[in-house]
């Protein structure tokens, strides 16, 4: 299972940024800290996007993104009932077996997606987010905690030299023993302060995982860094949710080339006039279903046989140019 992990800045714009990046790396779940909260409403068509219960949606600091075809491999678990939290998620991720009985649960890893802060109540004291959590019902087995702990500590942060909000996560790591797998390349950077406030820890049952990284070519207009990890499927052969590849056309291409772009034209009205539609005459839904197959299957003829084909993915867009993509690696270069 690929996680990525990111802090939106609570922007539209590096939302939606870091789910393309997520289904370009093929990840299965999304942890993200600060996602946009506003007016506009946050989708996407290879994810499915679960929020934290709150009687004020502006107070949400966290949401996880469950790619769409991961359901077909793994049973996943939306634990509300360990933690009811704006600023924590609990997520159970079982990994099932093809030869099971549909349903069974064979292994589960527990993801636990973090925004620490100090939160602020009227007519009480204000509090850290981790420190309402009941960790000795959540830590259990293989679990993994990611996100933004807004801690700095010389354990983990060679950028600084006292620690800065640390004392609870530090007493986390030692009272149930976990490991830290950031290494020592920062994970935000503003203007010229560099820090590692984002961390991936987990439970020895689980390390080591497969992989921790930070793609430095993959970044987005947010000043933290974008981390990625795995661990192994216990049944690899049998959970493979990158989406398959689906057929398309070069239709840009077509478009630009006259002789072709004529000689399908020609086709389809060739076409079109021995299979004459009079929408008149269709008085029913079977009738209508039928004449609008026939058009699909007739354009899906012609451009098999007049554009060149394409492998397109869920991400695919019309304007995802060359050009644009040359832009945004110039962009990352100015950025860093």
């Amino acid at each position: 299972m690929i996680v990525v992990q990111h802090n939106c800045r609570k922007t539209y714009a590096v939302t939606i940024a870091i789910l393309e990046i997520a289904l370009e790396r093929g990840a299965g779940v999304v942890c993200l800290q600060e996602p946009y909260i506003g007016p506009r409403e946050i989708s996407h068509p290879g994810f499915t996007l679960y929020w934290p219960e709150a009687k004020n949606r502006k107070d949400i600091r966290v949401a996880v993104a469950i790619k769409r075809d991961v359901l077909t491999s793994w049973i996943l678990e939306h634990r509300t009932d360990l933690i009811n939290s704006t600023h924590i998620q609990c997520l159970d991720i079982w990994d099932t077996h093809a030869h099971a009985q549909e349903g069974t649960k064979i292994r589960r890893t527990r993801l636990v997606n973090i925004y620490d802060q100090r939160v602020q109540q009227e007519n009480a004291p204000s509090y850290r987010a981790i420190e309402k959590a009941q960790w000795s019902d959540i830590i259990t087995r293989r679990t993994i905690l990611a996100g933004d702990f807004n801690a700095r500590s010389p354990s983990w942060d060679p950028f600084v030299q006292t620690s800065q909000n640390a004392s609870y996560v530090e007493s986390l790591i030692e009272s149930y023993g976990l490991i830290l797998h950031n290494t020592q390349e920062y994970t935000r950077r503003e203007g010229k302060s560099k820090s590692i406030i984002d961390l991936t820890l987990s439970t020895r049952d689980i390390s080591p995982l497969r992989s921790w990284e930070i793609d430095s070519e993959l970044s987005t207009p947010s000043d933290h860094e974008v981390i990625i990890f795995s661990w192994e499927d216990l049944y690899r052969e049998h959970t493979s949710y990158t989406s398959k590849p689906t057929i398309g056309w070069k239709i840009n291409q077509l478009c630009q080339d006259e002789r072709r772009r004529e000689q399908a034209r020609e086709d389809w009205l060739r076409r079109s006039q021995l299979h004459a539609i009079n929408a008149n005459s269709i008085n029913s839904i079977q009738e209508l279903e039928r004449e609008a197959s026939w058009i699909q299957d007739t354009l899906t003829s012609i451009l098999d046989r007049w554009a060149d084909p394409t492998r397109i993915s869920i991400r695919s867009k019309r304007w995802w140019t060359k050009e644009v993509k040359e832009e945004r690696t110039r962009y990352n270069r100015v950025k860093r």
